[in-house]
């Protein structure tokens, strides 16, 4: 949680402005309650890029996984 900072609910709210431009900074802030974890302000993306983005991050794991024995191969096995 290294870009995460922690807010009491009353310091967020008499601090909000703040905080928003902290966010927009690339901050994330996770609002708490009494110690527990309520809300959390996180910057708004943009969803095509946040896609593009996920989609090369599998792209990357796909390429670095081994091919396991087939399905047939799997049915084969169980029948012995």
């Amino acid at each position: 949680m290294g870009n995460v900072m922690e807010v009491g609910a009353f310091e967020a709210k008499t601090r909000f402005s703040e905080l928003i431009d902290l966010v927009s900074g690339g901050r994330e802030i996770l609002v708490t309650k009494r110690g527990a974890p309520m809300a959390r302000i996180v910057p708004v993306v943009d969803r095509k890029v946040a896609i593009s983005r996920l989609l090369g991050e599998f792209a990357i794991v796909r390429a670095g996984a081994k091919a396991g024995p087939g399905i047939r191969e799997l049915k084969e096995e169980g029948r012995r």
